[in-house]
């Protein structure tokens, strides 16, 4: 074979040889391709359901959290609203509290104007509304709810006010219990000083008999008289010991003395001793005088106090 020929017979050989593996290439080539193609549609697949899950999970979350917001949001107006219910409840109670004391007032100072010598005691409400507003409750809270809901410019200034009334009348009615204690505790102290001195009247009027004293007869059985009319007509009040057998007794026997030239240590003792009565016995007035006079003063307070607190019990929302 000719040098020539052979070199032509290899030169087609490695161009076979050559196409042989382009082919091969050729075909990995699109397998490769095929199968990136098909991962690329899977992997593409995985990340779009990825984000659709990641979305819908967030959709989700925000559906979820807006509703439990506006769950808590319609909680805290519901109880802002039950806050304004409850202090505007309170406030009436208190406003019914004010009116009923001044009842109360009134009524026990009518009764000592009837008879200023027993003590009538002042029916006094509970104040635990009172006491709650002034000392327990959290106004802070309660002055915001006010404001928010008040439709008046002076809603901070009016919530003032009441809580300054409120205090006051507290405080008012706190001080009307211990001024009512200690009147009746004086009412008592000196009724018993009364009636102690009209025992001791009676137990010296009692022994007296014509002829076994240095008093003139017309006198003993006058005293015996008065102690035996005053007794038989005594209705049992205080002012009767005063008025029908201190007074009467007193002026008897200071008549006797002014008209006689002798006093004597009976005259004296009976004189000392009536004097003794009718001054124990208008101390007792004069101190159920002034309880009187104190109950005026709160009642003309409550009165302005109650006007006022009407007034601003209209600015609540």
């Amino acid at each position: 074979m000719s040098d020539t020929l052979k070199v032509l017979l290899d030169s087609i050989h490695r161009l076979q040889s050559r196409i042989s593996q382009m082919q091969t290439v050729s075909n990995n080539t699109s397998a490769s391709w095929e199968f990136l193609k098909t991962s690329m549609a899977n992997g593409l697949g995985s990340i779009i359901g990825g984000f659709i899950g990641v979305g819908g999970s967030l959709w989700l979350y925000n559906k979820q959290s807006k509703k439990q917001k506006a769950e808590e949001v319609k909680i805290y107006k519901q109880q802002q609203e039950e806050k304004l219910i409850y202090f505007s409840m309170l406030l009436e109670k208190i406003a019914n509290v004010i009116n009923t004391m001044q009842e109360n007032i009134k009524q026990s100072i009518n009764l000592i104007d009837i008879d200023n010598t027993n003590f009538y005691a002042l029916t006094v409400v509970p104040l635990e509304d009172l006491d709650r507003v002034s000392n327990k409750l959290n106004l802070e809270e309660y002055l915001l709810v006010y404001i928010k809901h008040s439709k008046s410019n002076d809603s901070i200034k009016n919530f003032q006010n009441i809580i300054s009334l409120v205090d006051s009348t507290y405080h008012l009615l706190l001080n009307l219990e211990k001024t009512t204690e200690k009147a009746g505790r004086v009412n008592f102290e000196e009724g018993q000083k009364v009636a102690n001195i009209s025992s001791k009247l009676r137990d010296l009027i009692r022994p007296l008999s014509v002829g076994r004293t240095t008093l003139p007869t017309d006198t003993v059985l006058e005293l015996h008289k008065i102690f035996g009319d005053h007794f038989s007509n005594s209705k049992g009040e205080l002012k009767d010991v005063k008025n029908h057998f201190f007074a009467p007794i007193n002026n008897l026997i200071l008549t006797l003395m002014h008209s006689s030239s002798l006093i004597t240590t009976e005259m004296e003792i009976l004189a000392v001793t009536s004097l003794d009565g009718m001054e124990a016995f208008s101390s007792l007035e004069r101190e159920m005088d002034e309880y009187k006079q104190l109950l005026n003063f709160d009642l003309n307070q409550l009165k302005e106090w109650q006007n006022e607190f009407i007034e601003l019990l209209k600015t609540l929302p």
